[in-house]
C-alpha cells in the first residue's frame, strides 16, 4: 500500500464517512484499531451525494417523522448532547485548511439527501481555500445509474491523478 497516496470516497452514508477522513487530517480523537502509530494523510475525496451537516440533515425532517426519531435514536445521551454529537459527526464541521482535496457530486432532485448539503459543503470548502470541484447533476436523484457514466469515471480519474503525490523512481525521474 502506498501510504503517500491514499484516497477515500463513498456514496450517501459512506461518502459522510469519506468526508470526515478528509475533513480531520490530523485530528486524532476518532482513531481506533491497530498501527495508530502509522498515521494517514488522504489526498482526496470524492463525495457522491452525502450529507455534510447532520444538523442540517435532522432540520429537514418534521420531529415526528420516522427518519427524525431513526436518527435520535442512534445517538446517545440527552437531547442537547444528541444534537452535539450530531454537528461533531458532521463534516461541514470540521472544515479547515488542512481539510483534502474534495471532488463533490449530487443531483438536483435528490429525494433522500437535498442538494443544499453538498452547495453548503462547497460554499465552505472553497470558503476555507479548500481545492474543491462540484458537479451537480440537473434532475438526478439519489443513487442512480447516471453518477457512473463515463464522463464521471474521467471526471474522477483526473481528480486522483491531479492530486496524486508523485515520488522518484528508481531511475531518479519521477514515474506516473
Amino acid at each position: 500500500i502506498d501510504t503517500d497516496n491514499i484516497f477515500v470516497m463513498g456514496e450517501s452514508a459512506g461518502a459522510v464517512i469519506a468526508s470526515m477522513m478528509g475533513v480531520l487530517g490530523d485530528y486524532t480523537e476518532y482513531d481506533q484499531g491497530d498501527f495508530l502509530d502509522q498515521g494517514v494523510r488522504i489526498n482526496g475525496v470524492v463525495d457522491f451525494y452525502g450529507s455534510a451537516s447532520m444538523i442540517d440533515r435532522l432540520n429537514s425532517h418534521e420531529a415526528n417523522s420516522a427518519d427524525y426519531i431513526a436518527y435520535m435514536q442512534k445517538v446517545e445521551g440527552t437531547q442537547r448532547e444528541k444534537l452535539e454529537n450530531m454537528r461533531k459527526y458532521s463534516p461541514i464541521e470540521h472544515v479547515c485548511t488542512d481539510t483534502a482535496p474534495f471532488l463533490i457530486f449530487h443531483g438536483t432532485a435528490d429525494e433522500k439527501v437535498h442538494v443544499s448539503q453538498s452547495d453548503k459543503f462547497y460554499d465552505k470548502l472553497t470558503a476555507c481555500g479548500v481545492p474543491c470541484d462540484y458537479y451537480r447533476l440537473d434532475g438526478c436523484r439519489h443513487g442512480v445509474d447516471e453518477f457512473y457514466q463515463p464522463e464521471i469515471m474521467d471526471i474522477i480519474l483526473e481528480f486522483l491523478k491531479k492530486h496524486t503525490r508523485i515520488k522518484p523512481g528508481l531511475n531518479g525521474r519521477e514515474e506516473d
